[in-house]
């Protein structure tokens, strides 16, 4: 617990320094983050102190301290800010640097940084930061029952932020609220998390679902066998004999069943896969897998409406799952189904807000919605962020062609057969071998 908690709270320490590209007006945080991205230390440095007499004092502080911290100088901006709160012990921003270069050193990451946080709530209670650093602090050296009423405040004053979300989360967790922990989760889906606000949700939430965790030790070697036996060497019949000898000796082991099931599903036995995941489901009701397992399930079998409803299910249990948002989508645009397939695609997103795919789903979504321009907005992203995506202009090619055939009006067939026709080029350009873009190019440029 310590160790994940103190992970936890130095990656929030910096979890508002996305940099993005400067222009002239930049500010000086903005200029100090675009520094220390450069490698320019001591003019990052520079700015950053700069940036702490600005509007985003807090914000600045952090970063500088964490540059500090990573230049070996940690004692240095210390000593300075113990000085400086000593000299205006009014101030409730000197108070909160100061907590956080102490919390940024195991030695006095207790009660010496906890006391700062606390005379900076004192001096500023309408400043959400300042319980949540408090929070933290008493969440990572394990005083729950503390922690949960100030990072509940924080939450209360800023329910907009969603690095906010995480603690309290993990926090319910550990005071046994399994119900509270998983709605912050959910809520943190809709708040446009960061990669890192969604990386530690998700090792929170998987604190909270080890789907192991009723192995007995004497069998855990026996399960790791039958995991290798399915997936490393794609064995599922040995998988199912391991498996069975667990079982054999265990018979309610609720994961073991869900794993056979897979093994049996591996072999086109989905009667007897069937069968083995919902004896998991009635161990351990509680579960996502055994929900994910039938769902993926009845895809393969081509029955959307089935899989949708046990992916719902998974996900009332284990709200992070990007892979159940994105089959889900996938699901429900087998039904035709544009407003299921957008939210959760939506979702998707959210928890990998930088990958590629998230974009061309929610693509896929809004073409099924028929807001073509909102699919167009999606894929030009793809492509701006990686020009050599094959797949995401092959996708904007064939947006345009379909475009092209829905209209009736001539200039906007027009338009969108110009389109297509440079979108499949460059496809070529890029896979020269393609044969579909080649046929459809020439389609185009005949006419049709």
């Amino acid at each position: 617990m310590k160790r994940f908690v103190l992970g936890l709270g130095l990656a929030l320490a910096s979890a508002c320094t996305a940099s993005t590209a400067a222009g002239p007006a930049a500010d000086a945080y903005q200029r100090g983050l675009d520094e220390r991205k450069a490698g320019k230390i001591d003019r990052a440095m520079r700015e950053l102190r700069q940036a702490t007499q600005e509007n985003r004092p807090l914000d600045a502080w952090r970063v500088l301290i964490q540059v500090y911290y990573e230049q070996g100088r940690l004692s240095e901006i210390t000593n300075e800010l113990r000085s400086r709160a000593k000299l205006a012990p009014d101030d409730p921003v000197l108070h909160y640097a100061l907590g956080i270069a102490l919390f940024a050193n195991p030695a006095s990451a207790g009660s010496e940084a906890i006391d700062e946080f606390r005379t900076a709530a004192a001096l500023r209670p309408i400043e959400a930061e300042y319980p949540f650093r408090e929070g933290v602090a008493l969440l990572e050296s394990e005083r729950f029952a503390e922690a949960l009423p100030l990072l509940q405040k924080a939450v209360e004053l800023a329910p907009e932020q969603a690095k906010y979300r995480v603690p309290l989360g993990l926090c319910q967790a550990r005071r046994g609220d399994r119900a509270g922990a998983l709605e912050q989760f959910r809520k943190l889906i809709t708040l446009r998390p960061t990669a890192k606000d969604v990386q530690l949700a998700q090792q929170a939430i998987a604190h909270l679902d080890d789907p192991l965790r009723d192995v007995p030790k004497s069998e855990e070697e026996n399960v790791k066998r039958g995991i290798d036996w399915l997936n490393r060497a794609d064995q599922p019949l040995q998988a199912i004999d391991t498996f069975q000898d667990v079982l054999d000796r265990f018979p309610a082991l609720a994961p073991i069943h869900g794993l056979i099931g897979l093994a049996y599903e591996r072999i086109d036995d989905s009667g007897q896969a069937v069968e083995h995941f919902r004896r998991s489901i009635e161990l351990r009701p509680g579960a996502a897998e055994p929900y994910l397992y039938l769902a993926d399930l009845y895809v393969a079998k081509q029955k959307p409406e089935v899989a949708d409803e046990y992916y719902q299910k998974a996900l009332e249990r284990t709200p992070l799952r990007d892979r159940a948002y994105r089959m889900g989508g996938e699901a429900a645009v087998m039904q035709a189904n544009a407003p299921a397939a957008l939210e959760n695609f939506r979702a998707f997103e959210a928890l990998r807000p930088d990958d590629p795919m998230a974009h061309k789903m929610m693509a896929t979504g809004y073409e099924l919605a028929g807001t073509y321009d909102l699919a167009e907005i999606e894929l030009k992203g793809v492509i701006e962020k990686d020009d050599h995506d094959v797949d995401g202009r092959i996708r904007l090619a064939y947006l345009y062609k379909a475009e092209k055939e829905r209209s009736h009006e001539h200039d906007v067939q027009v338009r969108n057969r110009e389109l297509a026709i440079e979108a499949f080029q460059k496809v070529l350009d890029l896979q020269p071998e393609n044969a579909a873009a080649s046929r459809a190019l020439r389609d185009l440029k005949a006419g049709n």
